[in-house]
C-alpha cells in the first residue's frame, strides 16, 4: 500500500469529497458505515466516530473546503485508522494523485 496522503494535502476537494459519506446519514452512508474500515474505526475509536458524524450532521450537506477545514484534523485521524482495514485508499472514496495521474475517475 502506498504511505498515507500527507495531512497538509489532505482536502475536502479534490481528495476526499466521498470519504464524507462515512459520516452522513441514511442511504449511501448506512452502506460506507458497513464496510470494515468503518467498523475498525469504531472498534479503534467510537468516541472519533461519533464527533464525526454529530459535527458533519451539524453541516446539513454543505460540504465545502471552508466549512469542512475546522475538522481536517479529525477527517484525517479517522483516515490514518480506516485505511488500515482496506488495500487502497480508493476503497475509502478517497483520490489520489499517485493512483490517478489524468485526474480523478468519473
Amino acid at each position: 500500500m502506498l504511505p498515507p496522503i500527507p495531512e497538509e494535502e489532505f482536502v475536502f476537494i479534490p481528495r476526499y469529497d466521498n470519504f464524507t459519506l462515512f459520516f452522513d446519514e441514511g442511504g449511501l452512508a448506512d452502506i460506507h458505515r458497513e464496510q470494515q474500515s468503518y467498523l475498525g474505526l469504531l472498534a479503534e475509536n467510537p468516541d472519533l466516530a461519533s464527533t464525526l458524524r454529530a459535527e458533519l450532521k451539524k453541516l446539513q450537506g454543505r460540504l465545502s473546503n471552508e466549512t469542512l477545514q475546522p475538522y481536517n484534523h479529525l477527517l484525517y485521524q479517522a483516515y490514518l485508522i480506516m485505511r488500515k482495514y482496506v488495500t487502497r485508499d480508493k476503497e475509502l472514496d478517497i483520490y489520489r494523485p499517485d493512483e490517478y495521474p489524468d485526474g480523478p475517475p468519473e
